[in-house]
């Protein structure tokens, strides 16, 4: 189970997080969104090691990126995630994934023994974004 500064180690950039709602009243079609909330997140490195580029230093809308966090947040395709504070570089969400891998397998075997409950929450979170 991580704690909130290896977090911040590991994930070290920052970035909002716009979940989108449903209005109540069917005559509403149009989603809403709601406040911006800060997470911790780090560029996905695929499995020949490549690392894509911060979204918002490079802005290319017709490409997809993808983002590694711990999925404390209850992110679902169609959220929104916008980085820098910049508006221009607001993407949204369209698959989210979770995975294991050599950066924290020991982490999911400690609480795999230790703290069965809690297992989801040391799995990584890969959200990819357009």
């Amino acid at each position: 189970m991580a704690w909130k500064s290896i977090i911040k180690v590991e994930f070290p950039e920052k970035a909002e997080w716009f979940e989108e709602f449903y209005a109540a009243n069917i005559d509403d079609v149009d989603p809403d969104f709601g406040g911006a909330i800060e997470f911790n997140f780090r560029m996905h490195q695929s499995s020949t090691g490549k690392q894509e580029p911060i979204p918002g230093l490079k802005l290319v809308h017709n490409k997809e990126y993808k983002i590694e966090c711990k999925p404390e947040l209850n992110m679902k395709p169609g959220d929104i995630i916008r980085f820098n504070k910049n508006d221009n570089s607001k993407y949204t969400i369209t698959d989210i994934e979770f995975i294991i891998d050599s950066r924290n397998k020991y982490e999911y075997l400690y609480t795999a023994t230790s703290w069965p409950g809690k297992i989801d929450d040391t799995k990584i979170m890969i959200v990819t974004l357009k």
